[in-house]
């Protein structure tokens, strides 16, 4: 699905980078079915969805740019998709999803993650805070090993396409 990359000197960084890009991966795949499904109940085929949820996952991750900066300023005021708005959203894809029989766990932990952030009184901050929650909250010391050497693959420190190693 991508190309390989060198990561590094340390062989376990390209399996936490296949994970990362893993479940990034998995959850725009859950998120592809679960409107499927819902879309399924108006009698839309996945074929017909699938150019509109093209378009809007390249729109995705293009906004991913702007969640990025705000995460590396550490700076969560003022952005453009605040947290209610997207508490609101998810509450509302819920609702919907439950009221055409189709099952919307798939959502749960993101609006576990949004409640929360509310909850601390975080709701006007950018969608991108939600990072402060999922984050470690503690980094490992300098001088202890590497954090990734569990995850060294065999072949070394090389991440590419779906988890494989090349």
């Amino acid at each position: 699905m991508a190309p390989s990359h060198y990561l590094g000197p340390d062989p376990g960084l390209a399996g936490l980078w296949d994970l990362a890009l893993l479940g990034s991966g998995s959850a725009a795949l859950a998120g592809f079915l679960h409107g499927a499904a819902l879309l399924d109940t108006a009698g839309v085929k996945p074929s017909e969805f699938l150019p509109p949820a093209t378009w809007w996952l390249h729109g995705m991750t293009a906004f991913m740019a702007e969640l990025g900066r705000d995460i590396e300023a550490g700076n969560y005021a003022n952005g453009v998709s605040p947290v209610t708005l997207n508490q609101a959203a998810v509450d509302n894809l819920v609702r919907t999803s439950q009221l055409h029989g189709v099952d919307a766990e798939v959502h749960s932990p993101l609006r576990v993650l949004l409640d929360r952030r509310v909850a601390d009184g975080h709701g006007t901050d950018s969608v991108a805070s939600l990072f402060e929650l999922i984050r470690r909250q503690q980094s490992p010391s300098p001088s202890s090993p590497s954090v990734f050497s569990a995850l060294a693959p065999a072949g070394g420190p090389v991440a590419g396409s779906g988890g494989g190693r090349q």
